[in-house]
């Protein structure tokens, strides 16, 4: 997903600034993801 991402950006699709909004939301949703499994595991 990364490489489409910043191909898009290559390509003047989305601005670098929008990337990197786009990254830090995905790094949050990982940890949120991470998050959850621990919880369950944990259960």
């Amino acid at each position: 997903m990364e490489t489409q991402l910043v191909i898009a950006q290559e390509l003047k699709f989305i601005e670098e600034k929008e990337l990197e909004i786009i990254f830090t939301l995905i790094q949050k949703e990982a940890r949120m993801i991470n998050s959850l499994i621990n919880k369950i595991k944990n259960s």
